[in-house]
């Protein structure tokens, strides 16, 4: 929670959703460099706010005047509502989603460079569509985050465009509307999927081909599913992978859920064109959060960024959300690159998992939550360093979790281990017989071992 100070005052604002100890703060320079625009050059009251991130620029100008708010992200406008309560201020104006029509001319525009070139191209025809002619526009971003082609778009689409003076590592850029629609940004484009061309429109990941990560993840779809089984495309983008699912169960009732508004009608559109008499239904939300239903399968590929914010934050939020939707016997298939560990994250929520399959860029893992298949018991004695487990039989790790245990198995032998997370599965059992551990020499221990320190995915076993 941070304090901005603007032309008219100040506010309190805070990201959302909120995460304990939020390294992120809720505005940046751009927002202010708008904001003093705003101030100095205004041509009236009426102010239309386009990708506002956190509520700053449409909260701010709404002690100017009377302020209209536009986007495609749902969790920008849940951010608005959020600061709105957090500074007792009522929601300023209205709040219009794509293909919407502006019900009042602004007197001007200020606006946020979207980091997709392709929304950006689809908004500026918008702003040419529904502004009066002669109406300024302003556009501002970091410096690290705009676009080279940012002045000739604004040519293209406005007439005119014009790079300001940068401040504060942020950079201003000025144009006039035309009145008129000058060109005609060529959204929404098709790409090829397993039933056909799929839309996708401006903003929607993947905008020239289906990616490569989705085509792996078709790969491992479920052979089969109980009739009627109600399944979740969590993160559906342009709904390829639940449309995929329906096109081998059609009987499978499907929920599209995504945060942004043009993903989801990308969904809408394919679903439609391919399956009109589907049942499927369209969330568009922070994920599940709102969506009542329970699920008998969830898939996700979840994001790894949102916005120009890269980490597994938004990851951890899905996998949560997904645990909890999930019916008794339900499963979460994810796929997610080789590089950012999900399994660590899944292995804390879920009690069975194991790799679908996995390639040198993805994994694919099915995890579901039931009876432990390593089953927990109080230690004897007191706790020693890691976690303590009676194993009543030879047990074979599911799950690819690099964690230590302290094992005591049924006949006493003690045994202490280090899993790497893409085993073979012949490393995977824990030695059970006392004669199979002591058959196990000293110097095929120590390769192991030093296999294990050089970084290669095998099995450390320290045998006591």
């Amino acid at each position: 929670m941070t304090t901005i100070e603007h032309p008219w005052g100040e506010l309190t604002l805070q990201r959302w959703p909120r995460r304990r100890n939020e390294p992120l703060q809720a505005w940046d320079s751009a927002d202010l460099y708008l904001l003093k625009t705003l101030k100095e050059r205004h041509a009236g009251p009426v102010t239309l706010v386009v990708n506002d991130q956190q509520g700053a620029l449409a909260l701010a100008a709404g002690r100017h005047g009377p302020v209209v708010s536009s986007g495609d992200s749902y969790m920008a406008s849940r951010a608005l509502t959020h600061n709105c309560l957090l500074n007792e201020l009522p929601e300023p104006g209205a709040t219009l989603w794509p293909f919407d029509n502006l019900s009042q001319a602004p007197d001007q525009v200020v606006m946020r460079v979207p980091k997709s070139l392709a929304l950006l191209e689809w908004q500026l025809q918008w702003l040419s569509e529904q502004l009066a002619g002669g109406t300024p526009v302003w556009l501002a971003g970091m410096d690290k985050h705009l676009p080279r082609q940012l002045v000739p778009l604004m040519e293209q689409y406005l007439g005119k465009g014009r790079a300001e003076l940068g401040w504060k590592k942020a950079r201003l850029f000025s144009a006039t509307a035309p009145g008129e629609r000058l060109a005609i940004a060529p959204y929404p484009t098709q790409v090829e999927g397993p039933m056909g061309p799929l839309t996708v429109h401006a903003g929607v990941f993947a905008q020239q081909q289906l990616d490569i990560g989705a085509r792996f993840f078709l790969a491992h779809l479920p052979g089969s599913l109980t009739a009627g089984a109600k399944v979740a495309d969590l993160g559906c983008g342009n709904g390829v992978i639940g449309l995929a699912l329906l096109q081998a169960h059609p009987d499978s009732h499907l929920v599209f859920c995504d945060e942004s508004w043009l993903a989801l009608q990308s969904a809408r559109d394919n679903v439609a064109r391919y399956y009109p008499q589907s049942t499927s239904e369209f969330h568009l939300g922070d994920g599940l959060a709102g969506c009542d239903a329970r699920f008998d399968l969830i898939l996700l590929n979840p994001p790894f960024h949102e916005g120009h914010v890269v980490g597994d934050h938004v990851a951890r939020r899905l996998f949560r959300q997904a645990k909890q939707a999930l019916n008794a016997g339900g499963e979460l298939r994810v796929i997610g690159n080789r590089h950012l560990g999900y399994h660590k994250l899944l292995g804390k929520l879920f009690d069975k998992g194991e790799v679908l399959g996995s390639n040198q860029k993805f994994v694919v893992w099915r995890c579901s939550s039931g009876a432990l298949s390593l089953r927990r018991t109080a230690p004897s004695g007191r706790r020693i360093g890691a976690v303590r487990l009676r194993l009543s039989a030879p047990y074979i790790f599911r799950f690819p979790v690099v964690r230590s245990y302290r094992a005591i198995s049924s006949n006493e032998v003690t045994t202490r281990c280090r899993l790497s997370p893409w085993l073979p599965s012949r490393s995977k059992r824990i030695v059970r017989n006392p004669a199979s551990a002591a058959a196990s020499s000293s110097a095929s221990i120590s390769d192991r071992n030093s296999n294990c320190s050089a970084g290669k995915p095998m099995a450390c076993w320290i045998v006591r």
